[in-house]
């Protein structure tokens, strides 16, 4: 995790230098076997990234003893579990969150499924928005946190083709932008 960090704080180092630019932006990277740390980096964290194929939640539910503190109207974005076997967040994390999904099948995924069966039958009991919704009126998800006294809002990916080709092609018009990369003849 240090070797990690220290690269990441290189390259940020790099880019401001490069680009001439104030980036106050702060990414602690810890592992996951230092509990103190990461209790110590969720409680002061605006945005908890959870990236991995885990299939236990990465820190302790509040029902433990050993419960671990988000700090409050944190945003927490799970993209790594998308099976009904994995999960990366606790249970009562995605309970006390306003949750927003990229596709009504993110409902089965471990981080959600003691929600519902399908995205009505969670949505009936719980705040949740599709992410094209809350793109098109992000205030629904604020107002939902404010009105149902969420402590967080929770993003779950799992994934969509679409988000893939949309991807590519920024990255790809990125790429050409700064010319960077290498063009294949995949023909």
């Amino acid at each position: 995790a240090k070797e990690l960090q220290a690269t990441i704080q290189k390259r940020r180092n790099e880019r401001k230098d490069n680009n001439n630019t104030n980036n106050d932006c702060v990414l602690n990277v810890v592992a996951l076997s230092d509990t103190d740390a990461v209790a110590s980096a969720l409680a002061t964290a605006d945005v908890v990234a959870a990236t991995t194929n885990a299939t236990t939640p990465l820190w302790k539910d509040d029902d433990d003893d050993e419960t671990i503190q988000l700090k409050d109207g944190c945003l927490i974005t799970g993209i790594g579990s998308y099976t009904p076997d994995m999960q990366e967040i606790p249970t009562s994390v995605a309970n006390r969150s306003v949750v927003v999904i990229d596709t009504p099948e993110a409902i089965q995924v471990g981080d959600l499924k003691h929600l519902g069966t399908s995205l009505e039958s969670a949505a009936a009991n719980h705040p949740i928005h599709l992410a094209g919704h809350a793109l098109v009126d992000p205030n629904r998800v604020l107002e939902a946190r404010t009105s149902t006294g969420k402590n967080f809002v929770f993003y779950k990916a799992v994934g969509t083709a679409i988000q893939d080709v949309l991807t590519a092609h920024v990255v790809v018009k990125k790429a050409k932008d700064l010319g960077i990369g290498q063009e294949v003849d995949m023909s």
